[in-house]
């Protein structure tokens, strides 16, 4: 009796290390999922013979296009109010850019810092984003883009090759990179 109660507390139970159920995401290969919020919802991007397109998994609607108005896009991360942020390529610009993809008013394409490309790769609660743009100069700088002052450099003074890349940003406006 001793020998089985001792047995019982040093179960993986009893030491508290989680139990994962793993879930397929229908229709997922080749496609990735490559963020999650705390609603469980997943963004996925779906490979098809003309490109990538971002969508949207929950375990109770299943799969949901963005309908993204750009070619080629990839969502990188998601917030729990269900925006997505991601880089794809406005319609006939054959350019890459940073974007923001909200339900009420779909894809809004968040520019570059004077170059050619923008990439997301980080999106909070306030909807503020994190990545990396070219600048005119042809340097890669890290951004910072919120809705009341656009996208702003975050390395001005950077003008080593390599560049920089912001890649997360917290509720409070903490960026890391």
């Amino acid at each position: 009796m001793v020998a089985a109660a001792f047995i019982a507390l040093l179960s993986s139970y009893a030491l508290g290390v989680p139990i994962f159920n793993i879930i397929r995401v229908p229709n997922s290969s080749p496609n990735v999922p490559t963020a999650i919020n705390n609603a469980g919802e997943v963004v996925v991007n779906r490979a098809t013979t003309n490109g990538y397109f971002v969508a949207l998994w929950n375990r109770v609607t299943g799969t949901q296009s963005l309908n993204s108005s750009g070619e080629t896009d990839l969502g990188v991360a998601i917030n729990d109010g269900n925006d997505v942020a991601g880089s794809g390529g406005p319609t006939g610009s054959g350019k890459v850019q940073a974007f923001l993809w909200e339900q009420a008013t779909g894809t809004m394409f968040l520019g570059t810092l004077g170059g050619v490309l923008s990439e997301a790769y980080g999106i909070n609660a306030n909807r503020d984003i994190v990545g990396m743009a070219y600048t005119a100069e042809n340097l890669q700088h890290a951004f910072l883009w919120t809705e009341s002052g656009g996208m702003q450099d975050l390395t001005p003074d950077l003008t080593s090759p390599g560049g920089a890349t912001a890649t997360a940003i917290n509720s409070s406006g903490e960026v890391i990179g």
